[in-house]
């Protein structure tokens, strides 16, 4: 989606940050994750953050959301 859509990624983080604290929370990506599929559970959710939260502070950062973006070759730079 990002690719094909070819999305900015830091207006993406930034609308999904929605606390404007410069990080997303469980709850922010969630949100984002039931627009695209709206059968996805909390479990799911919180296993596709934990992946996102590197250094496990319970919170997104922008390097980490980057960061997992690109080691995954959703975002091609």
């Amino acid at each position: 989606m990002i690719i094909k859509d070819k999305i900015d990624i830091h207006k993406l983080f930034a609308e999904l940050d929605m606390s404007k604290d410069r990080a997303l929370d469980v709850n922010e990506l969630g949100k984002f994750l039931l627009k695209l599929d709206k059968d996805i559970t909390r479990e799911e959710i919180e296993y596709i953050f934990n992946k996102f939260d590197d250094d496990g502070n319970n919170s997104i950062d922008f390097d980490e959301f980057k960061k997992w973006l690109e080691d995954n070759d959703v975002l091609k730079i």
